[in-house]
Protein backbone atom coordinates (compact mmCIF):
# COMPACT_ATOMS: atom_id res chain seq x y z
CA UNK A 1 0.00 0.00 0.00
CA UNK A 2 1.00 3.61 -0.81
CA UNK A 3 -0.59 6.77 0.67
CA UNK A 4 0.77 9.31 -2.04
CA UNK A 5 -2.43 11.49 -1.28
CA UNK A 6 -2.33 11.38 2.62
CA UNK A 7 -0.53 13.16 5.67
CA UNK A 8 1.54 10.70 6.75
CA UNK A 9 5.67 11.53 6.37
CA UNK A 10 8.85 10.54 8.07
CA UNK A 11 10.26 13.64 8.96
CA UNK A 12 13.85 13.33 9.61
CA UNK A 13 16.22 15.72 11.32
CA UNK A 14 18.79 17.02 9.12
CA UNK A 15 21.78 15.98 11.07
CA UNK A 16 20.42 12.31 10.47
CA UNK A 17 19.89 13.00 6.71
CA UNK A 18 23.60 14.09 6.55
CA UNK A 19 24.81 11.17 8.39
CA UNK A 20 22.72 8.37 6.62
CA UNK A 21 23.94 10.05 2.99
CA UNK A 22 27.45 10.81 4.20
CA UNK A 23 27.73 7.45 5.17
CA UNK A 24 26.45 6.01 2.11
CA UNK A 25 28.40 7.93 -0.12
CA UNK A 26 31.81 7.23 1.61
CA UNK A 27 31.29 3.79 1.26
CA UNK A 28 32.42 1.46 -1.40
CA UNK A 29 29.85 -1.64 -0.40
CA UNK A 30 26.15 -1.41 1.15
CA UNK A 31 25.95 -0.40 5.17
CA UNK A 32 23.19 -0.62 7.52
CA UNK A 33 22.00 0.69 10.74
CA UNK A 34 19.79 1.48 13.28
CA UNK A 35 17.56 5.32 13.70
CA UNK A 36 15.43 6.60 16.29
CA UNK A 37 11.96 7.36 15.50
CA UNK A 38 8.93 8.40 17.35
CA UNK A 39 5.33 9.40 16.75
CA UNK A 40 4.89 12.62 15.74
CA UNK A 41 0.88 14.26 15.17
CA UNK A 42 0.30 12.08 11.86
CA UNK A 43 4.29 11.57 11.23
CA UNK A 44 7.05 9.62 12.00
CA UNK A 45 9.72 11.70 13.59
CA UNK A 46 13.40 10.39 12.81
CA UNK A 47 15.94 12.13 15.26
CA UNK A 48 19.10 9.88 15.62
CA UNK A 49 21.23 7.44 13.64
CA UNK A 50 23.83 4.95 14.10
CA UNK A 51 26.10 2.93 12.34
CA UNK A 52 27.51 -0.11 13.97
CA UNK A 53 30.28 -2.44 13.46
CA UNK A 54 29.58 -4.37 10.39
CA UNK A 55 31.15 -6.29 7.58
CA UNK A 56 29.69 -5.30 4.26
CA UNK A 57 29.71 -6.29 0.65
CA UNK A 58 27.59 -4.40 -2.23
CA UNK A 59 25.12 -6.45 -1.77
CA UNK A 60 24.73 -7.87 1.72
CA UNK A 61 25.40 -6.61 5.40
CA UNK A 62 26.29 -7.91 9.25
CA UNK A 63 25.86 -6.23 11.68
CA UNK A 64 28.61 -7.34 14.54
CA UNK A 65 26.40 -8.40 17.74
CA UNK A 66 28.38 -6.94 20.17
CA UNK A 67 28.68 -3.50 18.42
CA UNK A 68 24.77 -3.83 19.05
CA UNK A 69 24.82 -4.73 22.69
CA UNK A 70 27.26 -1.60 22.85
CA UNK A 71 24.84 0.18 21.32
CA UNK A 72 22.05 -0.77 24.00
CA UNK A 73 24.11 0.45 26.48
CA UNK A 74 24.52 4.02 24.93
CA UNK A 75 20.88 4.06 24.52
CA UNK A 76 20.23 3.89 27.93
CA UNK A 77 22.46 5.72 29.56
CA UNK A 78 21.43 8.96 26.64
CA UNK A 79 17.55 8.57 26.15
CA UNK A 80 16.60 6.37 29.04
CA UNK A 81 15.94 3.54 26.64
CA UNK A 82 15.87 -0.06 27.07
CA UNK A 83 16.60 -3.02 24.63
CA UNK A 84 15.02 -3.32 20.93
CA UNK A 85 11.75 -2.92 21.68
CA UNK A 86 12.92 1.07 21.82
CA UNK A 87 15.11 0.38 18.51
CA UNK A 88 12.17 0.94 15.69
CA UNK A 89 14.29 2.25 13.19
CA UNK A 90 16.28 0.51 10.46
CA UNK A 91 18.26 1.76 7.66
CA UNK A 92 20.14 0.75 5.34
CA UNK A 93 21.96 1.75 1.81
CA UNK A 94 22.08 0.14 -1.65
CA UNK A 95 25.65 1.54 -2.85
CA UNK A 96 24.87 2.36 -6.42
CA UNK A 97 22.15 0.49 -7.21
CA UNK A 98 18.14 1.52 -7.11
CA UNK A 99 16.01 1.57 -3.97
CA UNK A 100 13.50 -0.89 -3.88
CA UNK A 101 12.76 -3.46 -0.40
CA UNK A 102 14.87 -6.70 -1.63
CA UNK A 103 14.05 -10.00 -0.21
CA UNK A 104 16.76 -9.89 2.06
CA UNK A 105 15.61 -6.03 3.39
CA UNK A 106 11.92 -7.80 3.60
CA UNK A 107 13.78 -10.66 6.18
CA UNK A 108 15.80 -7.73 8.49
CA UNK A 109 11.87 -5.56 7.99
CA UNK A 110 10.27 -8.59 9.47
CA UNK A 111 13.45 -9.73 12.17
CA UNK A 112 13.55 -5.54 13.54
CA UNK A 113 9.23 -5.79 13.50
CA UNK A 114 9.02 -9.01 15.68
CA UNK A 115 11.62 -7.79 18.01
CA UNK A 116 9.93 -4.26 17.98
CA UNK A 117 6.87 -5.77 19.37
CA UNK A 118 4.69 -2.84 17.64
CA UNK A 119 5.99 -1.11 14.56
CA UNK A 120 9.04 0.22 12.44
CA UNK A 121 9.94 2.57 10.41
CA UNK A 122 12.56 1.65 7.77
CA UNK A 123 14.29 4.08 5.23
CA UNK A 124 16.47 2.65 2.07
CA UNK A 125 19.00 5.15 -0.03
CA UNK A 126 21.95 4.96 -2.57
CA UNK A 127 24.60 6.84 -3.55
CA UNK A 128 22.21 8.75 -6.77
CA UNK A 129 20.80 10.24 -3.49
CA UNK A 130 17.42 8.32 -3.90
CA UNK A 131 15.61 8.06 -0.46
CA UNK A 132 12.44 5.31 -0.17
CA UNK A 133 10.89 4.77 3.52
CA UNK A 134 7.81 2.44 4.52
CA UNK A 135 6.05 1.65 8.25
CA UNK A 136 5.10 -2.17 9.55
CA UNK A 137 2.79 -2.78 11.91
CA UNK A 138 1.63 -5.56 13.98
CA UNK A 139 -1.51 -3.80 15.91
CA UNK A 140 -4.05 -4.45 15.02
CA UNK A 141 -2.69 -6.64 12.35
CA UNK A 142 0.10 -7.07 10.19
CA UNK A 143 0.51 -4.25 7.61
CA UNK A 144 2.95 -2.21 5.41
CA UNK A 145 2.62 1.11 3.99
CA UNK A 146 5.37 1.78 1.22
CA UNK A 147 6.48 5.12 -0.32
CA UNK A 148 5.86 7.07 2.48
CA UNK A 149 7.50 11.00 1.83
CA UNK A 150 10.51 11.95 3.54
CA UNK A 151 10.65 15.27 4.84
CA UNK A 152 13.94 16.71 5.94
CA UNK A 153 13.39 19.19 9.05
CA UNK A 154 15.62 21.38 11.03
CA UNK A 155 17.96 19.91 14.16
CA UNK A 156 16.46 20.09 17.25
CA UNK A 157 19.77 20.50 19.09
CA UNK A 158 23.20 21.43 17.43
CA UNK A 159 25.34 18.61 16.05
CA UNK A 160 28.94 18.60 15.19
CA UNK A 161 29.95 17.66 11.44
CA UNK A 162 31.19 14.05 10.88
CA UNK A 163 34.31 12.64 8.79
CA UNK A 164 32.34 10.13 7.00
CA UNK A 165 35.16 8.59 5.50
CA UNK A 166 36.96 7.92 8.71
CA UNK A 167 33.54 6.18 10.15
CA UNK A 168 33.27 4.18 7.46
CA UNK A 169 37.25 3.27 7.77
CA UNK A 170 36.61 2.42 11.55
CA UNK A 171 33.47 0.81 11.65
CA UNK A 172 32.91 -0.88 8.12
CA UNK A 173 35.09 -3.92 6.74
CA UNK A 174 34.88 -5.74 3.87
CA UNK A 175 32.78 -9.02 3.57
CA UNK A 176 35.35 -10.81 1.05
CA UNK A 177 33.10 -13.36 -1.32
CA UNK A 178 34.65 -15.87 -3.88
CA UNK A 179 32.89 -18.33 -6.46
CA UNK A 180 31.62 -21.89 -5.54
CA UNK A 181 31.40 -24.74 -6.61
CA UNK A 182 28.49 -27.33 -5.62
CA UNK A 183 29.09 -30.84 -4.13
CA UNK A 184 26.18 -33.01 -4.13
CA UNK A 185 24.97 -33.79 -0.04
CA UNK A 186 28.42 -31.65 0.55
CA UNK A 187 29.45 -28.32 2.18
CA UNK A 188 30.99 -26.26 -0.11
CA UNK A 189 34.86 -26.64 -0.48
CA UNK A 190 37.15 -24.57 -2.08
CA UNK A 191 39.77 -25.89 -4.99
CA UNK A 192 42.64 -25.70 -2.86
CA UNK A 193 42.34 -28.30 -1.06
CA UNK A 194 42.40 -27.05 2.48
CA UNK A 195 38.92 -27.43 3.47
CA UNK A 196 37.65 -24.07 4.37
CA UNK A 197 34.15 -23.68 2.96
CA UNK A 198 33.64 -21.38 -0.05
CA UNK A 199 32.25 -18.05 0.64
CA UNK A 200 28.58 -17.46 -1.04
CA UNK A 201 26.73 -14.97 -2.04
CA UNK A 202 23.30 -16.39 -0.40
CA UNK A 203 20.95 -14.12 2.06
CA UNK A 204 21.73 -15.54 5.26
CA UNK A 205 25.32 -14.58 7.04
CA UNK A 206 26.65 -16.46 9.82
CA UNK A 207 30.07 -16.91 11.10
CA UNK A 208 31.93 -20.48 10.95
CA UNK A 209 34.91 -20.83 13.43
CA UNK A 210 35.32 -17.23 13.61
CA UNK A 211 35.52 -16.23 9.92
CA UNK A 212 32.10 -14.62 8.91
CA UNK A 213 31.08 -16.01 6.16
CA UNK A 214 27.76 -16.15 4.06
CA UNK A 215 26.39 -19.56 3.22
Amino acid sequence: MNLHNSKIAIKVEQHVRDKMQGWCDAANSEVSGWFLVKPQDSSFYVYDVFLPEQKCSSGYTKIDGYATGRLYGYLRRKYGLDGMTSMKGWWHTHYNFGVGWSGTDNNQIKSTLELAEDYTVSIVINQAGDWLGRFDTLIPIRATIDEIPLIFVQNSKSHAKRDYMRDIKRWVSPLHQRKVIVQPRSILWDLGGNGEPYVTEQEDLFSYENKTIAA
